[in-house]
C-alpha cells in the first residue's frame, strides 16, 4: 500500500505546491485509557533518540516489563515508520522498521520487548521502505522534490542475530520494485520513453535483466510466488483497472482481472486465491484455480489487507467502522478521507471473522495502512496512516511467542 501512497504523493506534488504537507511527520496525541494497550512504556527511538552511534552500530534497549506480554495490541513506534514488518532472523521473530524522518533502522524482538537500533546513519524523508520476506534486505525511496525524482536506495543485512548492514543503490526512477519470496532478486518497472520496462535484477541491483515492456508506464507490482509476478494498474475510481500475471522465467504475460473500476489486489503466497476490492470497497476473492469468485462480506481495500504467512488461504483484513462518501480508492489514497478500523480474519467460503476493534475495544483511532503477518503467524503488523505510528496486534495466545536467540 505505501508504494500506492508513494506514487499518489509523487502526482499530488507534480500538480500542486505543498505536497510536503501531506506527508508531514506528526506524533501520536492518542490518549491511552485501556489496561489492554501499551504506548508509552515501551521503549520507542522517536521518544529516546540516540545521536551519537556512528553509522551501523546498534544500540540495545530492553524495558522493565516486555509489552508484547503484558498486551495484545503494541505500539512499537510513535515516531512516523515509512514501512515495518515482522521477519524471522536465527529462528527469532524480529519487527523490522524504518523511520520515516531519517531512515534509521530498528528491531524490535516481541519475545523480550527488546529495542535495538541496528542502522543509524541518515537518509531524509524517506517515504517508502521495503523488506524482503527473508529480512535480509530494506529498501528505501525518496524524493528529489526540486525535480520530482524518485531515489531507490537500500540496505544488505546478515543473516546473523546481530545484524550489520551494507549499503547499496539503484537506478533512478523506479515506478514500482517488489522482492522475490527468496529475497534473492528484484523485479522493478522503470519508465522509459515509450513507457516502461519490467526488470529483474539480484537483490543488490546487480545483473539487471527485462523481461516485459508495456506503453503503460505506471504499473503497482508485487512478487507472491516463485513462479509469479503480478502487475496492476494504478487503481482509480473513474478508470478500469487490469491485473496481470507474468512469469519471470517464460516471460508469459496473462490477464487475470479487468474492467473494474477503482481495483486493487493482493495475492496469496501460493498465488492460488487473489484478494481484490473495486471503487464501491466491495472485497471478493478469487479462487486462481477454477475462477470462483467469493464475496466477504466486508466493505475495505485490500490495501488494509494482508495474506497469512502460516495459512496461506486465510486473509486479515482491516475494516472501516464507517466509510465517507467519495471516489474510491481516490479520497483515500489522497488523504481525505480516514477511518477508524476493525480487524477481521477472512477464510473464502465461511463468515468473517472479527479478531477485534481498535477503536471499541482498544480505544484507539487507527487508519491501518501495510498491514503484514509475523513468519511465526503471531502478530498481525501495521501502521496508521493518521500519523504513520507502528502497531502490533498479538492474533495468537502469548504462550506460542519465541525467546530470542543471542
Amino acid at each position: 500500500m505505501l508504494k500506492k501512497l508513494f506514487i499518489g504523493g509523487i502526482i499530488f506534488f507534480i500538480l500542486a505546491v505543498g505536497i510536503a504537507t501531506y506527508f508531514l511527520f506528526f506524533r501520536s496525541s492518542n490518549q491511552n485509557d485501556s489496561t489492554d494497550v501499551i504506548t508509552t512504556d515501551f521503549p520507542i527511538s522517536g521518544d529516546r533518540p540516540v545521536a551519537s552511534l556512528p553509522p551501523n552500530q546498534s544500540t540495545t534497549s530492553t524495558p522493565n516489563q516486555n509489552p508484547f506480554l503484558a498486551s495484545i495490541l503494541v505500539k512499537v513506534s510513535s515516531a512516523p515508520v515509512a514501512g515495518g514488518a515482522a521477519v524471522s532472523i536465527a529462528s527469532t521473530t524480529i519487527i523490522r522498521y524504518t523511520e520515516r524522518g531519517t531512515g534509521h533502522i530498528s528491531d524490535v524482538y516481541p519475545g523480550t520487548g527488546e529495542l535495538r537500533k541496528v542502522v543509524n546513519t541518515t537518509v531524509p524523508t524517506v517515504y517508502e521502505s521495503q523488506m524482503d520476506p527473508q529480512g535480509k534486505n530494506v529498501l528505501l525511496r525518496y524524493v528529489d522534490e526540486a525535480h520530482a525524482d524518485i531515489y531507490t536506495s537500500g540496505y544488505v543485512f546478515s543473516t546473523s542475530a546481530t545484524s550489520t548492514a551494507q549499503f547499496t543503490s539503484y537506478p533512478i526512477n523506479i515506478r514500482s520494485v517488489a522482492y522475490s519470496p527468496s529475497g534473492k532478486e528484484i523485479f522493478y518497472i522503470q519508465k522509459t520513453a515509450d513507457g516502461a520496462d519490467g526488470i529483474v535484477a539480484a537483490y543488490d541491483g546487480s545483473n539487471p535483466k527485462k523481461i516485459f515492456d508495456s506503453s503503460v508506464s505506471e504499473w503497482i507490482v508485487s512478487w507472491p510466488e516463485a513462479n509469479t509476478i503480478m502487475l496492476a494498474t494504478n487503481a482509480s475510481a473513474t478508470d478500469d483497472g487490469f491485473a496481470y500475471f507474468l512469469n519471470p522465467k517464460t516471460q508469459e504475460f496473462k490477464k487475470v482481472l479487468g474492467d473494474i473500476r477503482g481495483l486493487t489486489v493482493l495475492v496469496n503466497p501460493t498465488a492460488t486465491h487473489l484478494a481484490y476490492s473495486d471503487s464501491n470497497n466491495t472485497l471478493n476473492i478469487l479462487s486462481l484455480k477454477d475462477a470462483t469468485v467469493i464475496n466477504t462480506g466486508v466493505n475495505t481495500l485490500t490495501d488494509k489487507c494482508t495474506w497469512s504467512t502460516v495459512q496461506t488461504d486465510t486473509l486479515y483484513c482491516a475494516v472501516p467502522e464507517s466509510l465517507f462518501d467519495g471516489a474510491y480508492p481516490d479520497v483515500w489514497y489522497l488523504g481525505f478521507t480516514s477511518s477508524n478500523d476493525a480487524i477481521y480474519k477472512i477464510i473464502p467460503g465461511t463468515a468473517p471473522e472479527l479478531v477485534g476493534s481498535l477503536v471499541a475495544t482498544y480505544k484507539q483511532s487507527i487508519d491501518v495502512i501495510n498491514p503484514t503477518i509475523s513468519p511465526d503467524g503471531n502478530f498481525f503488523i501495521f501502521g496508521n496512516k493518521k500519523d504513520f505510528s507502528l502497531w502490533s496486534l498479538r492474533i495468537t495466545p502469548q504462550s506460542t511467542l519465541n525467546e530470542p536467540q543471542v
